[in-house]
């Protein structure tokens, strides 16, 4: 059933029923192509009479793989309940993709899947949002270097153009842009982490979910151009001639993206080879490192066995010696650190040893900083089922989302129901904190961190709440500050 929201000379029109309504596909910034590829987002300014139909998933952003994609992507999709008597809480989802692929558009999500906000909107109450970055050479290459045609954070500065128009917008849909709530995975977590660590930012945003952070993938502007520059060799372009890339089109700009990952790759396992970018002036500093604005509330998590989706499919990987596990440590400190695994290297030291310094430690990094100031809840992820026991990779990476969001259940086989009561209770916590901070009720139950108690609620099939239950992890790795850089 068609369904139409007035908003500040636009109208849109989507569609919904007695209980949700969605609206797919609104742009919320001018189309990033021609002069404006590589430029910060350009805010919309769009007025029509006539209504904006916003009733399909929009585009993909540009990335290798078997989507429909194109540069013409900075859309947002919002699901709202049909009722709305007083302003509700905003729930705005950022996706994961190693800050290389992903997307709000069909399937999307990386494991075929698509981001829908139905389920969440109907149980938590909130206003659902999903956006759009862009990604990649277009979102997290630094050509700002070589000329002024060029931004750099283009797809940080996405997210931010994004989360402006939903503040000026969301009253209208029936949202409280003072109530925003950001969530989101992999990448996606360490966005918002990015965005903590941008003063111009923080204000747009009140709470944080960050779920499985890739929060070592950073770089510092010396690193960014070094980068940009093996990928300008890569294409034969010379740094005076960097305004090529402006004519280029968008699969060949891409189609060195595999080598210019391997280039990273031999050095250094723990990052993506996209990242954000420190200047000092627009990111400050490291998502990790106290510091800036920590006075929000936050909930932070990891899966058991976050690294095993990568070992299990990359035996290089799973026979790794440690040189690109540990690349700025000696090899006394490396054979150190590696004999607290037994049998390393192999698939299930290497996916352990990997799963503790990229996600498990990080994640105490800025549980142990944050919860200094404010309120933060941790968990671990436990659960897995069906397709992710089959394949032998646990509790790995990205499990816990399908679960969320309610889709690709099927995954979860021989526990579908299981994963169906545990996805219930998952959006009732989130839906909770969003809208007061607590992801309680009345009981209390799950209990707010502290470096004196730790406490940590483990998602299992049953919810248990233990304190410290990955103390013997951060023993080993009480004194490092940071794994993949040199800079610590």
């Amino acid at each position: 059933m068609t369904r139409k929201v007035y908003s500040k000379n636009k109208v849109f029109q989507g569609v919904g029923n007695q209980e949700v309504e969605s609206y797919l596909g609104i742009r919320y910034a001018e189309a990033p192509i021609g002069k404006l590829r590589f430029k910060a987002p350009k805010k919309v300014t769009v007025c029509s009479k006539t209504p904006i139909v916003v009733d399909d998933y929009p585009i993909n952003p540009i990335q290798k793989g078997h989507l429909e994609t194109s540069e013409d992507c900075l859309f947002l999709n919002i699901w709202k309940p049909s009722n709305i008597t007083e302003p509700l809480p905003v729930m705005v989802w950022i996706y994961g993709g190693s800050f290389e692929t992903g997307g709000i558009g069909k399937k999307g999500s990386g494991i075929g899947l698509t981001y829908d906000g139905q389920e969440l909107c109907k149980e938590t109450g909130c206003i659902i949002i999903t956006l759009n970055y862009r990604l990649n050479v277009f979102g997290f290459l630094d050509f700002s270097s070589f000329s002024d045609k060029f931004d750099s954070n283009i797809g940080i500065k996405d997210v931010i153009c994004a989360l402006e128009w939903i503040q000026s917008n969301i009253a209208e849909f029936g949202g409280d842009a003072n109530n925003v709530t950001l969530f989101g995975q992999s990448a996606g977590g360490a966005l918002i982490g990015c965005l903590n660590k941008i003063p111009s930012a923080t204000h747009l945003y009140h709470k944080m979910i960050i779920q499985s952070p890739c929060i070592e993938s950073v770089y510092h502007k010396d690193e960014a151009e070094c980068l940009s520059k093996k990928y300008l060799d890569l294409l034969g372009i010379s740094e005076d001639n960097i305004e090529d890339l402006l004519t280029l089109s968008p699969e060949k700009l891409i189609s060195v993206n595999d080598k210019l990952q391997t280039i990273v790759r031999d050095k250094v396992l723990g990052i993506t080879t996209f990242c954000p970018v420190i200047d000092g002036e627009f990111l400050l500093e490291e998502i990790y490192k106290p510091g800036y604005s920590k006075s929000k509330p936050m909930m932070i998590g990891s899966t058991k066995n976050e690294a095993r989706l990568f070992t299990r499919f990359s035996k290089e990987i799973s026979q790794e010696s440690g040189e690109r596990i540990f690349p700025y440590l000696d090899k006394e400190k490396q054979k150190q650190l590696t004999s607290h695994y037994s049998n390393f290297p192999s698939f299930n030291a290497n996916s352990q040893l990997l799963t503790d310094v990229m996600y498990t430690v990080p994640k105490y990094w800025l549980a142990d900083n944050y919860s200094q100031v404010n309120d933060v809840y941790v968990y671990r992820f436990d659960f897995y089922a069906g397709l992710f026991q089959l394949l032998n990779v646990k509790a790995c990476h990205i499990i816990d989302v399908p679960i969320q969001f309610n889709m690709g259940l099927y995954f979860y086989v021989g526990k579908i129901h299981k994963a169906k009561q545990l996805g219930k209770k998952i959006r009732c916590s989130m839906g909770n904190f969003a809208r007061t901070g607590n992801p309680n009720r009345a009981d209390n139950f799950w209990k707010s961190y502290s470096i004196e108690h730790p406490y940590v609620l483990i998602v299992d099939e049953n919810l248990k709440l233990e304190d410290d239950p990955d103390k013997s992890v951060k023993h080993i790795y009480r004194y490092d500050t940071s794994f993949f850089h040199e800079h610590t």
